[in-house]
């Protein structure tokens, strides 16, 4: 894909709106431009209607295997900064459910949106009440949720200011937007290499603390919690895995929507990967590197 293909257009900083910066990744057919801001964007950017918003490119066990560990993660915020009473969750790209099974499970009144039909399907058969839609064309009545929750959604959204002003007005009153989200975005550029492929074009942006931060404050939102786990490790050993163990391990499918379920090499692999992102990450120091957080939000006018 070109500049001169209609399906594309010149890139541009998310919040600076400048053009032309530093190159940091490269990645099929695209490049990855550093702002000064450090916000890293997808050039050329595609066009919202030519981007699956629909397909899945992890692995189920992306979903699976850290579940208990982020809904660990919303109980506690719960705790800590909503007052006692009932549990009103939304779970934005719920997938297969891991998730949203287990806040039902510890008593939260679950809802979710998730755009794949099959997946939606399956939500409904499981007893969860699903809307299959994009986020931005949710049906969903404003200040219903306590708590709302996606994983690794901010990335993808081709206008995030939208989606969390959306998010704000899907939840209550003093209530929470949560998310997980990758800090990829002002890194050296030795790390940019280490990571190798970006996954454009789906995703389109890459972000550091500040900007998110910005980010956040031009919508609204303000942190009052966030969870930081270093990525280096990982990293490193995802880029020597695509290398050296590609070969082993098959592919991914590319004709299917939602999340794959795995097995064999790459079940094992899968499951090292969350041991070094979650386990060993939480104690690791970042090194100036990649991170993967966990962010809880309130809109800023709530005392």
């Amino acid at each position: 894909m070109s500049l001169t293909d209609p399906a594309a257009s010149a890139g541009a900083c998310l919040l600076c709106k400048s053009t032309g910066d530093d190159i940091v990744l490269v990645d099929n057919g695209h490049v990855g431009r550093r702002c000064d801001c450090g916000i890293v964007y997808i050039d050329p950017r595609p066009q919202p209607d030519v981007l699956d918003n629909i397909q899945d490119f992890h692995s189920d066990s992306y979903y699976q295997y850290p579940a208990f560990l982020r809904f660990a993660f919303i109980k506690d915020v719960c705790e800590r900064h909503l007052l006692p009473g009932e549990r009103r969750m939304l779970d934005v790209g719920a997938g297969h459910g891991h998730l949203a099974v287990l806040a039902r499970g510890a008593g939260y009144h679950v809802a979710a949106i998730e755009p794949d039909p099959a997946c939606a399907d399956e939500l409904r058969a499981r007893g969860i009440e699903t809307e299959q839609a994009l986020l931005k064309n949710t049906r969903y009545e404003d200040g219903r949720f306590d708590i709302i929750f996606h994983i690794d959604l901010l990335s993808h959204f081709a206008n995030p200011a939208d989606a969390l002003a959306t998010l704000r007005r899907l939840v209550k009153r003093g209530g929470l937007v949560c998310f997980e989200v990758g800090i990829f975005g002002g890194l050296s550029k030795s790390w940019y290499r280490w990571m190798g492929r970006a996954g454009f074009p789906q995703h389109l942006w890459f972000y550091s603390y500040e900007n998110l931060e910005r980010l956040f404050s031009e919508s609204g939102l303000e942190i009052v919690d966030r969870r930081n786990f270093s990525l280096w490790a990982s990293t490193i050993v995802s880029s020597i895995g695509t290398r050296f163990l590609s070969g082993l391990m098959p592919p991914l499918r590319q004709d299917v929507q939602s999340a794959q379920p795995t097995r064999g090499l790459r079940r094992a692999y899968d499951r090292l990967q969350h041991h070094l992102r979650y386990t060993v990450g939480k104690y690791t120091p970042t090194f100036g590197g990649p991170q993967s957080c966990f962010f809880a939000l309130r809109a800023n006018d709530i005392a």
